[in-house]
């Protein structure tokens, strides 16, 4: 096994010199488009934050409907229908909002807002669209929010006539046992009296129940915005930008100083090879 031939690997480095020059600058060029290329540095990110609504201490309901809201996960609040809404405003498909949408609920311990960003290919596209998705997602909240009141209230609403039906049971049965004094019985009166009673004051805690989620209803519940603006360019840093560059300048050395080279020498080589075997059995 003879060394490495250094030799002809000058020799053929020499005339490969043109050819080694035109890898060295092809891997050059192809990594300066790549670190420079223009639709990666428009890209422009708009971030917001949206806050839950704080209901006024006056309504239990709203209160409670709002702690629900916040339990909501993503695709609850980032639904199609806001995307889509958001996509019909602009001229952009609701597969690219989609893709170019980030959305961050906050840490059920540490709470704060929720983080929207958009990617876009210019400051305004980019918040203008973030702006129509803050706003579909606030509609979108507020409408979740009045469909758990209308759920409350129709539930309310189917209890109060059977509760109500009750009560004046209770207070013909209580007259006809009071009105009839020869079969009066003290315990009887007392139970009914006692079940009149707790009757009673459930139906007035429906109506009551009642008169708060109407209340609610008239509260603004769900999401709002918080802020929004956007942020300097998503540019390639110059650190990734350099290191692109440098990648490519290894590669046009690696290629032009060693594979040329070395390739040209080992076809030489084996090129070779049946004259000087010819040679041998003359």
């Amino acid at each position: 096994m003879t060394g490495f031939n250094w030799q002809r690997y000058t020799r053929c480095l020499n005339q490969q010199k043109w050819l080694s020059l035109t890898g060295f600058i092809v891997c050059v060029g192809i990594s300066g488009a790549i670190a420079f290329r223009p639709w990666q540095t428009s890209l422009y990110q708009a971030q917001g934050v949206l806050l839950y609504e704080k209901p006024l201490d006056i309504s239990t309901t709203a209160t409670e409907v709002q702690a629900q809201i916040k339990q909501l996960p993503e695709a609850a609040l980032l639904t199609e229908a806001v995307i889509q809404y958001t996509a019909e405003q602009t001229s952009i498909s609701p597969q690219e909002i989609a893709q170019n949408t980030t959305f961050e609920l906050p840490d059920p311990q540490a709470g704060g807002g929720i983080q929207v960003m958009y990617v876009g290919r210019d400051s305004e596209q980019a918040r203008e669209t973030l702006n129509l998705l803050m706003a579909g997602l606030v509609n979108h909240s507020q409408g979740i929010y009045l469909d758990l009141i209308r759920t409350k209230i129709d539930t309310i609403q189917e209890q109060i006539p059977g509760k109500e039906a009750q009560v004046e049971e209770l207070k013909v049965e209580l007259q006809n046992q009071t009105a009839d004094n020869a079969s009066n019985d003290p315990q009887l009166l007392l139970d009914l009296e006692k079940r009149l009673e707790y009757h009673q004051e459930k139906y007035v805690e429906l109506l009551i129940f009642l008169d708060d989620t109407y209340t609610a209803m008239q509260l603004t519940g769900g999401l709002t915005i918080a802020s929004s603006s956007v942020i300097a360019p998503n540019e390639l840093s110059h650190a990734n930008v350099l290191s692109i560059l440098s990648l490519g300048v290894l590669s046009g050395l690696g290629l032009g100083l060693i594979v040329i080279p070395l390739v040209s020498s080992t076809s030489r080589q084996f090129s070779q090879q049946p004259t000087t075997e010819t040679a041998a059995d003359s």
